[in-house]
């Protein structure tokens, strides 16, 4: 008999420092997983008139979280409900870590 699973996540997408955040990560740890392909980002678009793309990095973190969940229940019978909560991050996530605060 299946029960039925409800997780709540705040956002459907992130930026690198609240995904930190939420998954306990070093930032870091999060630039180098958009590198690799470990989490998916939206992809940046080129204005008109300009040479480079703008903006934050903004990861797809309700995909990441529905894969997550896939491999670890082995099924797919899960709803997942994004609350729209605005995520605090707290100060020590903003400094690096050779930085103390004193």
């Amino acid at each position: 008999m299946n029960a039925p699973i409800s997780i709540n996540i705040p956002r459907a997408w992130v930026y690198p420092l609240e995904f930190a955040f939420l998954e306990k990560l070093s930032v870091h740890t999060v630039y180098k997983w958009k590198e690799r392909g470990v989490v998916e980002i939206f992809p940046k678009k080129i204005r008109k008139g300009c040479k480079r793309a703008g903006g934050k990095v903004q990861i797809k973190y309700l995909k990441y979280k529905e894969e997550q969940i896939r491999l670890a229940l082995g099924h797919s019978n899960f709803v997942i409900n994004v609350t729209g909560e605005e995520i605090k991050v707290p100060d020590e996530y903003r400094l690096p870590k050779r930085c103390t605060i004193q």
